[in-house]
């Protein structure tokens, strides 16, 4: 069923939809990064992987979790430059409305960049089907030339626009230094406010991940 969904959500995406209402398209963190997020390191003078939950020493566990973090960073930030990443959310807000999905479904709620084409999408439990039957709206497009800085704090920020058919989103992301952890601004020409998606950003290449299978 996930590679249907994710197969689907493709498909999409190279036909250059803009506006999807019936469908559900879907990214997944099994799609993306193998399904696991448990943290591990090579203890010292072993051959096991331990889990960094189990380390008693707090010194030891600090630094071996800013060393993953550092590692994830560096991971997110370059699949941000080469353009092949999704970010799922695990928690969407909207603004000026306020509402707040504090627990949103990361396989439903992401960003999707693949190259030269993305995809954006909400999706909430609601009895309101939305735009897209599930509760949201899709919209995907063309991606915009890229912008790319920093801040003191070593925080990268990705800006591009989203450009549709009929209707063209601007996207603010920003990858907090030192985690994968990222918030995106999702920002549509219609009016309609700012989407602002919390969750981990993710290296993903669809023609990888087709390979493989």
């Amino acid at each position: 069923m996930i590679m249907k969904r994710l197969v689907f959500a493709l498909s999409i995406l190279m036909a250059g939809a803009a506006w999807c209402c019936a469908q559900s398209t879907t990214a997944t963190p099994a799609a993306a990064d193998g399904g696991h997020d448990d943290i591990y390191y090579q203890a010292p003078d072993t051959v096991a992987l331990v889990s960094v939950d189990k380390i008693k020493d707090k010194d030891t566990k600090k630094a071996v979790k800013a060393e993953i973090g550092t590692a994830r960073f560096q991971k997110a930030a370059r699949a941000m430059r080469d353009g092949y990443f999704v970010l799922m959310a695990s928690s969407v807000s909207h603004s000026p409305s306020g509402a707040i999905n504090p627990s949103a479904d990361e396989q439903s709620n992401f960003l999707l960049v693949q190259g030269n084409q993305g995809i954006f999408q909400t999706a909430s439990r609601g009895i309101n089907p939305g735009l897209n039957n599930l509760g949201g709206f899709t919209f995907s497009g063309r991606v915009g030339t890229p912008r790319f800085s920093s801040n003191k704090k070593g925080d990268l920020f990705m800006t591009y626009t989203l450009v549709g058919s009929d209707v063209n989103c601007d996207v603010y992301i920003t990858l907090f230094h030192g985690s994968g952890e990222a918030t995106a601004t999702v920002t549509p020409a219609l009016g309609h406010g700012s989407f602002t998606l919390r969750g981990k950003l993710r290296p993903y290449n669809a023609s990888k991940q087709h390979s493989r299978k």
